[in-house]
């Protein structure tokens, strides 16, 4: 009950450089471990050392949660162990809430721009009005995804609020959705003053309040995910909301940046940039894209094999958008596990969606 197994596979381990920092984990080690999120099939995404894992685990834990874990097995599976007292701690759902950043794990911006699409006209003021389509404006439009709608997305998310207003940049502070949530925040809370509290309407109103509230405390958490590592490394994390076909998804997207190596100047530090994704046609879908200098690298990493044929067919379009823009192409992929689809079970033509470069 108090064992947390990570489960990595080659890819993941290959993909993010996890290998050397594995290789000086001792049996017997005491870590510290922040959990950055949950997932739906019970899996947990841990933070480590400025690196991210994904976990199993018996423990009720929480998005920012913060965990004292020790080493107990190292070898093909790795199985790190919460403190007793922790490992107590957690299994009390009071003491898991009060630890937590993010009291409600499943709440998203697309969760929330899902709610108040559906919120009734009646129950929406003036200010609930303003802050919905300030909110909805922000999303990422697909099918076509550009590089400056993502740039947009990413600067837009609210993890830069403060260095923002620290700049004196008052107007992108402003229109930052941090801004849009309190509003959106106080405008629920004044409405539920007003309204029966056993009501239907009642119910709604405190869904949105709830969820803006949640929201606000998960930016808060990726701000502080985002801080300086400890490693000299850099990292950014921030959840993008993206319009599909008038449906609403999630982007989870981070940036990371490594330091310089021996004899490097910080010009020559890599990049890396892992997309998230969870899409109706294409289901779930990371993308990893590398750059160190000129030569970049991108790889699509699929759950749904016939989602990493359609896009296998476009990356020669990719490849060459890549080298007009004067880039080196060191790799392109699309995989997916045990790829067993035939041709004429991959999805027709232009049922996904394109990234541009």
């Amino acid at each position: 009950m108090e064992e947390l197994q990570l489960t990595l596979t080659p890819a993941r381990v290959d993909q993010r450089n996890f290998g050397i920092m594995l290789s000086n984990w001792r049996v017997g080690q005491a870590l510290n471990a922040m959990v950055v999120d949950t997932q739906p099939n019970g899996g947990v995404l841990l933070s480590v050392g400025g690196k991210q894992f994904v976990a199993t685990t018996d423990l009720p834990v929480q998005a920012g949660m913060r965990l004292a874990l020790e080493v107990k097995q190292m070898g093909q599976e790795i199985v790190l162990k919460a403190s007793p007292q922790q490992a107590a701690a957690v299994a009390d759902p009071a003491a898991a809430k009060a630890n937590s950043l993010l009291s409600t794990p499943t709440t998203t911006p697309a969760s929330l721009l899902t709610t108040l699409q559906a919120l009734p006209q009646r129950m929406s003021t003036p200010e609930v009005s303003q802050a919905a389509r300030d909110l909805m404006g922000r999303a990422i439009n697909g099918p076509e995804v550009k590089p400056s709608d993502v740039k947009r997305g990413f600067l837009n998310s609210g993890i830069f609020t403060e260095a923002q207003l620290s700049a004196g940049q008052m107007g992108a502070a402003k229109q930052s959705p941090k801004a849009s949530l309190q509003k959106l925040q106080n405008a629920a809370i004044a409405m539920l003053a007003d309204v029966d509290g056993d009501s239907e309407e009642a119910a709604k109103i405190s869904q949105v309040r709830d969820r803006a509230s949640a929201l606000l405390s998960g930016i808060s958490s990726q701000q502080v995910a985002s801080l300086p590592q400890d490693d000299g490394t850099q990292r950014w994390l921030a959840t993008m909301p993206m319009e599909l076909k008038g449906q609403f998804h999630d982007a989870k997207m981070q940036i990371e940046r490594e330091a310089p190596g021996p004899g490097e100047v910080e010009s020559q530090a890599p990049w890396r940039v892992t997309i998230d994704l969870d899409l109706p046609e294409l289901g779930a879908v990371e993308v990893t894209l590398g750059m160190r200098g000129q030569a970049v690298s991108v790889d699509f990493n699929c759950d749904d094999p016939k989602s990493a044929h359609l896009i296998e067919r476009g990356l020669p379009r990719l490849e060459q958008r890549l080298i007009a823009r004067e880039l080196r192409v060191a790799e392109l992929s699309a995989e997916a596990p045990q790829e067993t689809a035939s041709v004429d079970d991959r999805p027709p033509s232009g049922s996904g969606f394109e990234v541009e470069a």
